[in-house]
């Protein structure tokens, strides 16, 4: 894949959304489609997207009903019947998961954020950005800078200050000066997914907030409160949802803290420990905040519908329902 539309974007942006065009399927209409989540939090097959005909979906199991999977082509169910476990389909916990599935595609081109995307992580990068900057720049300079400036600094031998940072900087990973824009480019990518999980994150929590206040009003409430299927269910979903937030959020502090302390004492064995742990983690975060993001959407979106009737229903369904998919990741 060369060029990726606006669509294709939009979808590899998301956490719950794996176009199937960057998987080397044989069955060139199937890779039309894209794996998507539902509200419970299972994995379907959305053959069409339309605003008039609505949406095509099926279970990744029915595919067999609907395509030829014989010969060869068994191994596009297969595949796709592998990919419907995964908990994520953000970019970076599908780097790993591919990998381990054995499933090759073109990481550089189709497992990236968008432009877009990647812009607009500026604020969260920061945090991330700012020791490495100030270690090259000093700390007057070095906040309006960014990891192309860096790149192109390196480039520029008239920069003798910045430049004998750089070969401090190389020294220090034990790496040769010429690998420093390889070691830019690996500190950028590996930080942009804590980024990329921290919007995630902050994104989500409103809605979070504004649901687990609903629970509460309804503990409260005299007529539900007397109904003890629907407190027991209040407090279960209660509990996933505010165990998972919490301790993502313990996990990416504490990712910023040791970021914060590898600078004061940068190394390369020190560099890419961090980096593993992070890479580690990456399915365990994009799974529980994947789980966090689709449930908030379906409440949202029922919510503008409907009245308290219907959103008790819908939370002893779909709410309820994939519930204990909702990791309480730790670190």
């Amino acid at each position: 894949m060369t060029t990726r539309s606006i669509q294709f974007d939009d979808a590899n942006d998301s956490l719950y959304i794996l176009p199937l065009s960057i998987i080397p399927l044989t069955i060139n209409s199937l890779k039309k489609a894209r794996l998507t989540k539902n509200t419970r939090l299972d994995s379907v097959i959305e053959l069409f997207a339309d605003q008039t005909a609505g949406k095509g979906q099926i279970l990744p199991e029915q595919l067999a009903d609907v395509f030829d999977f014989s010969g060869e082509k068994e191994k596009d169910f297969d595949m796709i019947l592998a990919l419907s476990e995964l908990a994520s389909f953000d970019v970076y916990s599908l780097r790993t998961s591919l990998r381990e599935l054995g499933i090759d595609v073109d990481q550089e081109d189709c497992l990236k954020l968008s432009n877009d995307m990647e812009s607009g992580l500026s604020s969260y990068m920061g945090a991330f950005t700012g020791p490495l900057i100030n270690r090259i720049y000093g700390n007057q300079s070095g906040e309006k800078c960014s990891f192309s400036d860096l790149l192109k600094l390196f480039a520029n031998p008239d920069a003798a200050v910045a430049r004998k940072n750089l070969v401090d900087l190389a020294a220090k990973l034990e790496v040769d000066l010429p690998e420093i824009p390889k070691f830019l480019t690996r500190y950028a990518d590996v930080y942009l997914s804590l980024a990329y999980y921290k919007y995630c994150l902050d994104l989500v929590t409103p809605a979070l907030s504004e649901f687990l206040n609903v629970l509460n009003e309804l503990r409260l409430d005299q007529v539900h409160n007397k109904n003890p299927e629907l407190m027991r269910a209040c407090k279960r979903i209660e509990g996933r949802l505010t165990g998972a937030e919490d301790n993502i959020s313990k996990i990416l502090d504490t990712f910023q803290s040791n970021t914060e302390d590898m600078w004061k004492n940068i190394s390369g064995p020190g560099f890419r420990a961090i980096e593993e742990t992070i890479q580690n983690y990456q399915r365990e975060i994009g799974g529980s905040i994947c789980a966090l993001t689709i449930k908030m959407n379906g409440w949202q979106e029922l919510k503008r519908k409907t009245h308290m009737p219907t959103q008790v229903a819908f939370i002893m369904s779909d709410m309820l329902r994939g519930i204990e998919r909702v990791t309480r990741t730790s670190f």
